[in-house]
């Protein structure tokens, strides 16, 4: 691996592949009218992932949102809680997006572990106060992994598929588009693998410049990997 802190070579002191790390998991789950036919499929797919992911030392939280997010579950290891509340999801009114990404990355901060945020979604944002770019500098600023899923967007709907891949691609996560909610249980698998299946880079940031010129500022990072056909999913940067 071959990692530049602000375009500058870094030198990596410690490098290993966890697979047992402990997730905080937040389920991000769009209960607008539009998902109407696809939510009862969405929510099997929803539980098959937590009785697939959960060990005792995860934990889960779950907060629907249509026209504001709500947060149903707050992170527990109970799987009979997320699972009741889960079933008792129900689609109706519009979607606010940005401000329930916002709301999910906010409960997320100051929890230890690997946090990670699924956002599952049929469509663009409707009425948030936050814009796009507010919430991408939001989840920059998070530490925390996006896992996007843009549940049957069009693949003409270009812009919705852009903002959601970018907010994956920033944090060092995935993005899905399936086409029907059938798809989501191998979503969700997916999902669960990369959970389980990391790998720790550590170094020193050594950058060219005055001490201090950088306090602050984003500083975008870049991990390569030499290997013909292999690419590495990681933050874009980070701020000190």
């Amino acid at each position: 691996f071959k990692v530049l802190d602000g375009g500058v070579p870094q030198e990596v002191v410690r490098f290993e592949r966890v697979t047992d790390l402990p997730v905080a998991a937040a389920l991000l789950i769009d209960t607008s009218a539009s998902m109407i036919k696809s939510l009862p499929e969405a929510q099997r797919a929803a539980l098959g992932f937590l009785k697939a992911t959960l060990s005792p030392r995860d934990r889960a939280a779950l907060i629907p949102f249509s026209e504001s997010p709500r947060l149903a579950v707050k992170l527990t290891n109970d799987l009979p809680t997320l699972a009741g509340a889960l079933a008792g999801l129900q689609a109706e009114r519009s979607t606010v997006l940005w401000d329930s990404l916002v709301f999910g990355l906010h409960y997320l901060q100051g929890v230890r572990g690997q946090r990670a945020l699924l956002l599952l979604t049929d469509g663009g944002d409707r009425s948030s106060h936050f814009t796009f770019d507010e919430a991408l500098e939001y989840a920059r600023r998070s530490g925390v992994t996006l896992y996007t899923v843009g549940l049957a967007v069009s693949r003409l709907d270009v812009e919705t598929r852009k903002r959601l891949a970018r907010l994956a691609e920033e944090t060092g996560g995935e993005s899905f588009f399936p086409e029907a909610a059938s798809d989501l249980t191998a979503v969700y698998t997916r999902i669960e693998e990369e959970l389980r299946s990391r790998y720790l880079l550590v170094y020193q940031p050594a950058t060219a410049g005055k001490p201090g010129e950088y306090s602050g500022r984003y500083r975008p990072v870049s991990v390569q990997v030499g290997r013909p056909g292999v690419t590495v999913e990681a933050i874009r940067g980070y701020y000190p």
